[in-house]
């Protein structure tokens, strides 16, 4: 019998406890406060089911691009499930492309990804390969996520409008419309800052309040978490950089 979404989210909910909330003591970060979530069963002993798309690359996992703007190819050769996160940035020598969502590819499949484009002033380079994947700021995430629930796809278009509009209100200079300027323009603040909010044994997910934003992220296994948490926390820590307010939820 098919479990409804309603009873799996109450399901993972039931099953975590929030730890106490880290936040910057100084209040030179005062829009930003992150409540690390814990696992309550037992902590298995067994591999995790799945690696991170960052350990798959590393590992032989290859990316190329396909030429068509929605599309990347995906080579995994290996004997393990590999997990592309909802909104990774795709990185290489061609345009950057962002994946609509997350998805698993299994051991020794190949594969196409649905993505979207994130620098609209770059061309695509046919069979050029994506190296790296590099964090989405969360308003843009919240943005395509919407989209995808509203209809069912990601218009190009408007995301590409959206970025326009996120980088000209952060002062942010890119002559290719690359979202991920964001992080050339705020980068030294987000790295020193996130010092502030230290990854916990165990964890397996993050509750991160940005002013009245609520950003939640929750793994399986506290393995893929710690593979996934500077992208996670630099997702959700450059908002509270480039939107400062000392109104938090």
């Amino acid at each position: 019998m098919a479990t409804s979404l309603a009873e799996t989210l109450q399901r993972t909910v039931d099953g975590l406890v929030i730890g106490p909330p880290l936040y910057d003591p100084t209040a030179n970060l005062p829009n930003m406060v992150v409540y690390p979530l814990f696992p309550t069963a037992p902590l298995s002993t067994e591999p995790p089911h799945a690696i991170t798309l960052a350990q798959g690359l590393r590992r032989g996992v290859r990316l190329s691009d396909t030429g068509v703007i929605s599309q990347v190819h995906v080579d995994n050769p290996l004997s393990t499930t590999i997990l592309v996160g909802e909104s990774e940035i795709l990185v290489g020598p061609t345009q950057l492309r962002s994946v609509q969502f997350s998805c698993l590819v299994p051991p020794g499949r190949r594969a196409s990804l649905p993505v979207n484009c994130v620098e609209a002033g770059q061309p695509t380079v046919y069979k050029a390969e994506f190296t790296d994947s590099v964090a989405c700021p969360w308003y843009l995430r919240a943005f395509k996520l919407e989209q995808l629930a509203r209809h069912g796809e990601n218009h190009q278009h408007r995301i590409w409008d959206r970025i326009k509009e996120y980088l000209q209100h952060t002062g942010t200079v890119s002559s290719t419309q690359d979202i991920s300027a964001i992080y050339d323009q705020f980068g030294d603040d987000v790295d020193s800052l996130s010092q502030i909010f230290p990854l916990r044994a165990g964890q397996v997910g993050c509750i991160c309040a940005v002013a009245q934003d609520l950003f939640v992220e929750i793994f399986g296994e506290p393995e893929v978490l710690e593979d996934r948490y500077e992208n996670v926390l630099r997702s959700a820590l450059v908002e509270a950089v480039a939107h400062p307010t000392r109104e938090v939820t």
